[in-house]
């Protein structure tokens, strides 16, 4: 299993994701400023035997990754980008963007795009955002709201019936936080508000008629 964290930032998820995951799995963490980089990698303890840290601009990197065609891809890719002002640059929901999401993921893989909200401004740009990938992953999309007010998670993958069973969802949350090395936070109780945006031919139960993206 592979494993890619486009925004490092401090590295609090590449090592929760280190602490979590068993060993066979690899994590690159791409981040565009190496002091910042410099920081998680030194005095603020992330595991380099676990992750593989690249000092570039996530886009480009991405870019080049997905015109490889030998590169392995990954089963796991998580977006994680903000500017100065708290918002999602919006090159990060570009057509562009999207294709090589798809070119870099492998055939049953997920994406998981943090994004924030609260403001019209960002409320604005997560429906951009939104609309981009469930345009992008017409297969399945959804997103799910942070139990505090301010952060939104989209997620999709290139293969439908992902997102169709809640409770098998929860199922497997429980059981992760079971079974995975002491994770603390209940995963389950997450996916309370999720809202399918996009599930191909399917018509689960799931999908909140109500949004419309």
């Amino acid at each position: 299993k592979r494993v890619l964290v486009l925004g490092m930032g401090a590295g609090s998820l590449p090592s929760l994701l280190g602490h979590c995951c068993p060993e066979a799995v690899t994590i690159d963490a791409v981040e565009l400023d190496s002091r910042v980089a410099e920081a998680a990698c030194g005095p603020l303890g992330l595991d380099t035997r676990r992750v593989d840290v690249h000092v570039h601009d996530a886009m480009a990197w991405l870019s080049q990754r997905a015109q490889d065609s030998l590169a392995m891809r990954y089963d796991l890719i998580f977006v994680d980008i903000f500017d100065g002002s708290n918002r999602t640059p919006e090159g990060f929901y570009s057509d562009a963007f999207m294709r090589d999401l798809r070119a870099c993921l492998a055939p049953r893989g997920l994406v998981m795009h943090n994004l924030h909200s609260g403001t019209a401004d960002l409320d604005n740009r997560l429906d951009d955002a939104c609309q981009a990938y469930s345009s992008a992953f017409p297969e399945a999309a959804c997103r799910v709201p942070a139990l505090r007010p301010g952060n939104t998670i989209v997620a999709t993958a290139a293969f439908e019936g992902a997102f169709d069973s809640l409770d098998a969802m929860k199922a497997s949350a429980q059981h992760a936080r079971q079974e995975r090395r002491g994770l603390q936070f209940d995963a389950s109780a997450r996916l309370e508000g999720l809202r399918v945006i996009a599930q191909g031919s399917r018509s689960g139960a799931t999908r909140d008629s109500s949004h419309s993206v």
